[in-house]
Order: structure tokens, then sequence, then C-alpha cells
């Protein structure tokens, strides 16, 4: 009856931005974004859980029921050339308290059918810094699911989901009121994000098909997504209107398939994700949804001397954007900045290999050697600002201790 599952944690983050190349720009607040600033994060979290189990005949159930909280303060301050002080609007100050509860059920019959119910209460309360002159806000969420999984044989097994969960509105998307090129009002009046989802699939397992001792997988999952009151950013920005806004409608939806291979020389995985969004009244694409993404590893092990190596790829489409859909309007999404809009399709390859001795005297440990993006390649991850890295070297070397 008891399985006591506690854990707490305390991180505390600061920034300190000093002489940016465009800083002789910092006579006045409108170009915050290169003065001399400060930023910081301090958060507190809590975690709770306990997990009780029966068992029958040909039955097995696990019961668990838990609570999550979290405190986080968010500082932000920066310096006109003189030295005087103004908050930075762009990312306001201010304490987000969140807590939940929840509880779940994982039902096991004869090893082949699996149900777990579920359910989670969430609260919270976002409270502004005082140089923002707004209320503080706090909305309650209730998030249930259930899914099942069943295993006709060894080799073939089917899965499904249902569930509900809403989102509550950030610190960002409430209370900001600029961004880095327009002005705009906070948007104290945001909804909740509400979302029926769905999900279905099946499971491919087979054993022995090469040589003997290999085995292989194929994943297949497709869903479907019916979201209620999704917050955006505007697509004009107003200084006399709230930058966010809720979207009525939107579905996101899509499928993803992985497969892997494993044996005593070789081994191979494979994953694709195609999903898409939009908003139902103006078929608007949703920019904050990823492009479509084929990922490739293809290695090979040296069971007498330990080794593993490998070559791995990354092949990214073009985001779902109005260059695409030229007929169609973009909605600009949470966390998606302006020049975020315009990244490309690209490839990305890297190489590793692994030393781990699994007998003798240096048992437990394990070197490691990379190359992340071998070929130097110029690329921007999807919703982000910068340019990713260039070709990157890696070495590691642990060693793990048992008792």
């Amino acid at each position: 009856m008891l399985d006591v599952k506690v854990s707490a944690s305390y991180s505390n983050t600061y920034n300190e931005q000093r002489a940016a190349t465009l800083r002789s720009n910092c006579s006045s607040g409108t170009f915050a974004v290169v003065c001399d600033s400060n930023y910081g994060y301090e958060t507190w979290q809590f975690n709770a859980q306990n997990t009780m189990q029966w068992t029958g005949d040909n039955w097995v159930n696990h019961l668990t029921v838990g609570s999550q909280s979290s405190y986080q303060t968010r500082k932000a301050e920066a310096f006109f050339n003189n030295g005087a002080q103004f908050p930075v609007q762009f990312h306001p100050e201010g304490t987000d308290l969140k807590t939940g509860a929840f509880v779940q059920n994982e039902f096991v019959w004869d090893e082949r059918l699996t149900i777990t119910p579920g359910m989670r209460l969430d609260w919270h309360q976002l409270t502004p810094g005082d140089a923002l002159n707004a209320p503080s806000s706090d909305d309650t969420a209730f998030s249930p699911k259930i899914a099942a999984h069943y295993k006709f044989n060894d080799t073939v097994a089917v899965f499904g989901s249902i569930a509900h969960t809403e989102r509550f509105p950030t610190i960002d998307e409430v209370f900001s009121t600029r961004s880095s090129s327009s002005v705009f009002l906070p948007s104290l009046d945001l909804k909740k994000e509400q979302s029926n989802n769905f999900e279905a699939g099946f499971a491919l397992s087979g054993y022995d098909l090469v040589q003997d001792g290999d085995a292989a997988q194929l994943k297949f999952t497709g869903f479907y997504n019916d979201v209620k009151d999704l917050i955006a950013l505007k697509q004009v920005l107003l200084p006399t209107q709230p930058g966010y806004q809720n979207i009525d409608n939107a579905n996101i939806y899509g499928f993803e398939i992985e497969t892997a291979y494993d044996s005593d020389y070789v081994f191979a995985n494979a994953s694709y994700s195609y999903v898409v969004g939009k908003d139902k009244a103006t078929k608007a694409y949703l920019t904050t949804i990823a492009p479509h993404e084929l990922a490739l590893t293809l290695g090979g092990k040296v069971p007498d001397y330990d080794l593993t190596f490998g070559w791995k790829a990354r092949f990214v489409a073009d985001p779902q954007d109005a260059r695409r859909q030229a007929s169609a309007p973009v909605i600009i999404a949470p966390s998606t900045r302006p020049s975020s809009r315009y990244a490309q399709a690209f490839d990305v390859h890297d190489i590793f290999v692994t030393w781990k001795p699994q007998d003798g005297q240096l048992a437990g440990w394990e070197a490691n050697f990379g190359v992340d993006n071998i070929f130097n390649k110029q690329y921007k991850e999807f919703l982000m600002n910068d340019d990713a890295k260039g070709r990157t070297f890696k070495v590691s070397l642990s060693k793990q201790f048992g008792w």
C-alpha cells in the first residue's frame, strides 16, 4: 500500500547582459533589448506521489495518487546609458504559482490488456511585478483521460487514448506589453486553452528475422486535437489592443512512424513526424507547429571490444507558413518571433563512437566521442532566432559506481 516518491528542487538562474553592439541606441526604453540588463528565474518545486498495488490470479492493478507544486519568480531590469533603471516590458516581472493533484489507475489483465484512466486538477495564480499596473489572475483546470493497450501476441498490439487537457496562459502571454518591434497592451482577458485529444495506433514486433537474436519494431500513431481558445500572438500588433488573443477553434492533427532494428553487430532506427495545425475558421496555418521531420540512425557494434559507433541525420522540411500557402493568412502563436517565420528546410548529420567495457577492471567506465553537424551546415532550428551551432566536437568520460 505504500510506495512513496518525494522530490524537491530549487534553481536560481541569473543572466547579466552588458556592452551589446547596439548599446548606443539605449538612450530611451524603446530599444531595451540591447540595453545593459539583468534577467533572473528563481524556481521552487515539490512533488509527491504514492502507488498502491493489488494482484489477482491473472491481473494486477496500480493506483497512483500525487501532487505537484511550483513557485517561480521572474525578474528583469534594464539600464539607460546614464545608469537609470527601467522595467523590461517585453520580459515582464512577476510570480507564477502552480499546484495540482492527480490520480491514475493502471489495470493489467493477463499481461495483454492494459486500461489506464486518470484525472488531474490544477490551480495557478499569476501576479505581475510592481512596474505593471495590472491585477493578479487565477484559474483552475480539469484534465481527465483514458488510455488502452491490447497485445494480441508477441507480434501485434494496438492502443488508443482520449483525453481532455487545459493549459493556463503564461506570464509572457498575459503581462507582456512589448515585443522586439511592436508595443501593445497586456492581455489580461486571456482564457485558458482547452483541447480534446484523440490518439490511436498499432505496434508490430519481430524476432529472429535476418539472424538469430535480432529484433525489429514498427510503431504507428495517429492523432487529432480539437483546440478551443488557442492562445496566439496577434498578426497585427496595435498599441491600443492586447497583444495576445484566443483563437476560437483550431485543429492539430498528424501521425508519427517509428521503426527500429537491433542485432549483435548492426542497429538502425528511423522516425517520421507529420503534424499540421490550422485555424478552423480562416484555414490559417499555426506557426508554432513544428515542420515535418525525418530522423535516421545507422550504427554498428564490435562486441569483442565493447564498441558502438554510428551516424545520425535529421531532415527537416520548411515551416508551415505563408510562403508555402500564400493564399492563407498566418496566425503567429506563442513564442513565435518574426525572424523564426523565415526558417528554411535543412538536413544535419552527426557521428558518434562509444566505448563501454562490460567486464574487467574498466567495467563501469564509459567513453564517448562525437561530432555534431559534421558538414558545418548553417541552419536555424524551428522557432529560434539564432543559428544553430556549427561543427561541434564532444568528448566525455564517466564512471558509474554501484552499492
